[in-house]
């Protein structure tokens, strides 16, 4: 019996393999692709989209305060002399009793201390006339044993004069018109009377 191996004789034999092997060759070419493509790729991630940086939170500044203005110094009032307390004080009780004419502060030796008397009038001769018509009354008084002498006032036609204890050292002396109201000039007289202590006695 002729087996196909002799029946193909040695031409044969030799087309056939050079077939299989191209056949292979083109097998194991298919494999490679197939492996090839069987290749896991890398996932791509998605490209995250930018974010807009975001700008640094400014520090929020403290607010500064207006700056105040700087208020001048008040100058400390300047002290009055006595003198010049002596003649507020009388100008003030002239101008709330409008009865009173003039008025003067005397010593109860016959010293003129201080006065808005009008001119025309000699004030040292009316100051110690003053004094000595009070401590005339005063003497008579202290004789009565009636107490200390608070005031005293003499009337004329044309005016009254009232004369008033100052404490211990002084008088005021007060021309009124004639048909004053003499209560409300004591009033007054008395509360300037107390102020005008203090003064003298300071």
């Amino acid at each position: 019996m002729v087996s196909d191996r002799d029946s193909w004789g040695g031409e044969g034999w030799q087309k056939e393999l050079d077939n299989l092997s191209r056949a292979w060759k083109k097998l194991e070419q298919e494999w490679a692709d197939i492996d090839s493509t069987k290749e896991e790729k890398p996932e791509e991630k998605p490209a995250e989209e930018e974010k807009p940086r975001e700008k640094p939170a400014e520090e929020e500044k403290p607010r500064e305060k207006p700056a105040e203005e700087e208020k001048p110094r008040e100058k400390p009032a300047k002290k009055k002399s006595k003198k010049e307390e002596y003649a507020d004080m009388l100008k003030s009780l002239k101008q709330e009793v409008q009865d009173i004419k003039s008025v003067a502060l005397v010593t109860k030796n016959g010293l003129l201390i201080h006065s808005n008397i009008s001119q025309g009038v000699e004030l040292q001769i009316f100051s110690g006339m003053s004094a000595a018509m009070f401590g005339a009354a005063e003497a008579t008084i202290l004789e009565l044993k009636k107490g200390p002498l608070n005031d005293i006032y003499a009337e004329t036609d044309d005016c009254k004069i009232v004369v008033m204890d100052v404490g211990p050292k002084a008088i005021m002396v007060a021309l009124t018109k004639p048909d004053c109201n003499l209560g409300f000039v004591l009033m007054k007289m008395k509360l300037t009377a107390k102020r005008a202590k203090k003064l003298i006695g300071a």
